[in-house]
């Protein structure tokens, strides 16, 4: 054992001197040491730091032997990059984003052929300004032939791949991921010369260009591809070519997540069977017709249609081994649930901001597997009951629920964890509301209630208690310590009296260890202060009658920490 330490010990010595040996090999000549620096990030990766420091051209570094692991060079005013501006350095990654760049010169990149992985390259000139073009881009590949990850933005890439003049095939057989954002693609015509380029890439990232539509071919010609994104284009339709027959086409089956948010598609195609992940948010799609294809898809586990402009889901296909359901900000008004509901294997379902009114569910109708439902920003007056047995987290934030909780809306969800009930006009709560949940987390900022509730059988799990802008008087201390686990209680914006009689209360609390958040509104001279900030002086009786101190002197005197929290139980106990 004690040789085991021994060598632990030496091992971790060795890692010291070798991080320390690197910083002091760090090739940053005196003259710009102002302008960048040397690091080394908690996981041990070294990097060169000259993130937005006004350079206009590239720092001409001393040699060195280290391989570094990064240098960042974004944020700064380099317009040009010129031949062997890297000359002495050796790097796997380079972030060189947000230059004025207009002019690549030839072999600018050649120095760092044999260890550069990962590229990621943008101007902010405009893609239709820019001297960057399709020909600067097959410079970057030729120079850096052990480039793994390849992102560019705002290049001018509006002409084909054209390499019928090159006197050698270029490929790049290592690049795995290439982003090409905002180069003003219309199309990708040639598709020999696209594989040929990129025999191995398994992530294609073609967001903000000016697709309007995408040949399929391209993708099942990648035989490799797992990840397509072409978010933000202007396609309308997934294209399968008329020369290609329904016996020669075979959908793809690496494909497994397909982007197509913020386009104007109506139309899709088939294009792998295998998809896990599609998201087509922000598509205008009105009916459940547009998602007929859904019932191809067996495989699919995450499905993102958020922002578009579904009213009803009636008779739709869900796949059945979905496990995540995001359909915010569409026209929902209403749901037959027992679409829902036949997902065994859902988790998370995202309904936020739509038009529903009510949520009537059957004895029948259980979600055996969600976790996380989001109901947030709808219009629900009605909730007959939720059948959730695994559910942890509601969020039931700006919703019409009206003045009273009622006990039997969370009668079923026996694993719930954390609540939102965040501006819902509540004034009152069943005692026994929550009382088959295992509720940590409860929300009920922005609403009607006038003193903190007492909730039955959440005496052990209840942590955090956030009552903002409530219209709350005073703090109930026989309440408070019924909750033993309380750590966090937010009163803030509630018209608290801060009287010498909370005074009492609130250091009942900061003795429990209680975080509380929250500011006196009466009397005059204490409006604003923070609960924490008040001192003894400030909240003592000094006007008090001969009355309310023989009141108070009883309370006192017959009320213990220890008998006032039984008695609080066994009431409970008995309701």
């Amino acid at each position: 054992m004690i040789i085991r330490h021994i060598y632990y010990s030496l091992f971790i010595l060795i890692q010291i001197y070798t991080l320390i040996k690197q910083i002091s090999s760090c090739p940053i000549p005196f003259n710009i040491q102002s302008k960048c620096r040397c690091a080394i990030t908690e996981t041990g990766r070294v990097y060169i730091y000259c993130a937005r420091k006004q350079l206009t051209v590239v720092p001409h570094f001393d040699n060195s032997n280290i391989i570094f692991d990064e240098l960042v060079l974004s944020g700064n005013r380099i317009s040009i990059v010129h031949k062997n501006a890297f000359s002495g350095l050796k790097l796997r990654k380079l972030e060189f984003q947000s230059n004025p760049l207009n002019l690549i010169e030839i072999n600018a990149f050649i120095d760092l052929s044999n260890y550069l992985e990962e590229l990621i390259l943008s101007t902010t000139i405009l893609s239709s300004s820019s001297e960057l073009t399709t020909n600067t881009f097959l410079q970057i590949l030729s120079e850096l032939p052990n480039l793994k990850r390849l992102f560019l933005r705002s290049f001018d890439l509006s002409k084909s791949f054209n390499l019928t003049n090159k006197k050698t095939i270029l490929t790049s057989k290592k690049l795995t991921q290439l982003s090409l954002q905002l180069c003003s693609i219309k199309q990708i015509d040639d598709i020999d010369t696209f594989i040929n380029l990129f025999p191995n890439l398994e992530r294609l990232d073609l967001s903000e260009n000016r697709f309007e539509y995408f040949n399929i071919p391209l993708v099942l010609s990648l035989k490799k591809l797992k990840i397509l994104i072409l978010s933000k284009n202007k396609i309308h339709h997934l294209n399968i070519q008329s020369s290609i027959s329904s016996i020669t086409f075979h959908p793809s089956n690496s494909l497994i997540e397909l982007d197509l948010s913020y386009n104007d598609e109506h139309i899709f195609e088939l294009i792998s069977s295998q998809l896990e992940i599609l998201n087509l948010r922000n598509n205008e799609l009105v009916t459940e017709k547009h998602l007929t294809f859904l019932i191809h898809l067996y495989h699919l586990r995450e499905f993102y249609f958020d922002y578009n402009r579904l009213e009803s889901i009636n008779q739709l296909y869900l796949p059945l081994n979905l496990k995540l359901l995001s359909l915010k900000n569409n026209r929902l008004n209403y749901i037959n649930l027992s679409i829902l509901t036949r997902l065994g294997h859902l988790e998370k379902l995202y309904l936020s901001s739509n038009k529903l009114t009510q949520w009537s569910s059957t004895i029948n109708n259980i979600f055996p597997s969600l976790e996380i439902l989001e109901l947030d920003r709808n219009y629900l007056s009605i909730i007959s009951s939720l059948n959730a047995p695994k559910l942890k987290q509601l969020n039931l934030d700006e919703n019409h629920l009206g003045n009273k909780i009622d006990k039997k809306i969370f009668l079923n969800l026996p694993s719930l964890e954390r609540l939102q009930l965040r501006d819902n006009q509540i004034e009152i709560i069943d005692i026994n509301a929550f009382r088959y949940t295992r509720l940590q987390s409860l929300d009920l900022t922005n609403n009607s209630l006038t003193t903190i509730p007492l909730l039955n059988n959440l005496n052990e799990t209840l942590q955090i208690l956030s009552l903002r802008l409530n219209r709350i008087h005073t703090i109930d201390s026989l309440t408070i310590n019924y909750y033993q686990t309380l750590h966090t209680l937010e009163l803030d914006l509630n018209p608290l009296d801060c009287d010498c009689q909370l005074n009492k209360n609130i250091q009942d609390l900061f003795r429990l260890k209680i975080k509380i958040t929250g500011q006196c509104h009466s009397p005059t001279e204490h409006r604003n202060i923070n609960l924490i900030d008040l001192s003894d002086e400030q909240l003592s009786c000094h006007l008090i009658n001969l009355s309310q101190n023989i009141v108070l002197t009883k309370i006192e005197q017959t009320t213990t920490l220890t008998t006032s929290t039984t008695t609080i139980r066994t009431n409970i106990a008995n309701m």
